[in-house]
């Protein structure tokens, strides 16, 4: 996920959470329907093939501010996308699914965030087939110290 995604992220969880009445749980859930584009190395026949793709992602946001004041979110991206590899004008399409879970203590810095980003690309004809996945979790205790910072990132080619 990258850092404009997470300002994002926080942008609406801050104002889904001063929608929500103070010293009860209220539930919040924003959608956006908006344009994607990404570079996605594929590197399966030549670790410089590249595909400039774009198309449309949809997001769910779902805030809850429970009765202590803790903030619990979940974001869920779909997106849809096309492309062309470049050097070789291979058409590849695919699509992506974003998790992204969130939980924030009202009294301290204490935060877990967890992320699952799955993205198929499936090439046309002889073109290779590539299922890119990565797993983010980190742990931040009251005191700022990070006692998990998990990082899995597989590329497989097909």
């Amino acid at each position: 996920m990258t850092i404009s995604t997470q300002l994002l992220i926080s942008a609406i969880a801050v104002l889904s959470a001063a929608k929500l009445a103070s010293g009860q749980a209220s539930v919040v859930n924003e959608v956006i329907l908006s344009p994607y584009s990404a570079t996605i190395t594929v590197g399966c026949a030549d670790p410089d093939d590249v595909v400039q793709v774009t198309g449309f992602a949809r997001t769910r946001f779902k805030t809850v501010v429970d009765s202590n004041g803790g903030v619990h979110q979940e974001v869920h991206t779909f997106m849809s996308f096309e492309g062309i590899m470049q050097p070789s004008g291979a058409y590849y399409h695919g699509t992506g699914k974003d998790f992204f879970l969130s939980n924030q203590s009202p009294t301290s810095a204490h935060n877990e965030l967890t992320s699952f980003v799955d993205t198929v690309l499936i090439g046309q004809g002889s073109a290779s087939n590539l299922i890119l996945r990565t797993q983010l979790h980190t742990t931040v205790l009251a005191n700022n110290e990070i006692t998990a910072d998990v990082v899995n990132v597989s590329a497989v080619c097909k």
